[in-house]
C-alpha cells in the first residue's frame, strides 16, 4: 500500500468515512458540515483562480494557441479560463446550496 492510500485511510478514520467519503448515519452535524465546507471552499478555490487568470492575467505570459490567430491567442485564453470559471463558479454555488438541503434536513430530522 502506497503511502498515499494510507494517508487517505487515516483522513478518512477520523470521521469513520467509507471508502466513498460518506460519513456514517451518526456522524456529528458540525463534522459534515466541515466536510461540505472543505468541499465549497475548493470549488471557490478553483474559481478564484480562473477568474484571476481571465480578467487579471497578463498577456505576455499567455503562451501556445493557434499559430494563425496572433494576438487573439490572448482573447481565446481568456475566454477559455472564464468558461472554466463560471462551471467551477456554478459548481461552489451548487454544491454549497445541495449541502446546506441535506445539513437541514438531517438537523431538523433530529430535533
Amino acid at each position: 500500500m502506497c503511502r498515499f492510500a494510507r494517508r487517505r485511510r487515516r483522513i478518512q478514520g477520523l470521521g469513520r468515512a467509507d471508502a466513498t467519503a460518506e460519513l456514517p448515519a451518526d456522524a456529528p452535524l458540525w463534522m459534515r458540515a466541515a466536510q461540505y465546507l472543505v468541499g465549497v471552499t475548493l470549488f471557490m478555490g478553483f474559481a478564484v483562480l480562473g477568474t484571476w487568470v481571465a480578467v487579471w492575467g497578463e498577456a505576455q505570459y499567455f503562451s501556445g494557441g493557434l499559430p494563425f490567430l496572433g494576438t487573439a491567442n490572448v482573447s481565446l485564453a481568456r475566454i477559455a479560463f472564464g468558461f472554466g470559471a463560471l462551471i467551477c463558479w456554478l459548481a461552489s454555488v451548487s454544491y454549497a446550496v445541495q449541502g446546506a438541503r441535506k445539513l437541514l434536513r438531517r438537523a431538523s430530522r433530529r430535533n
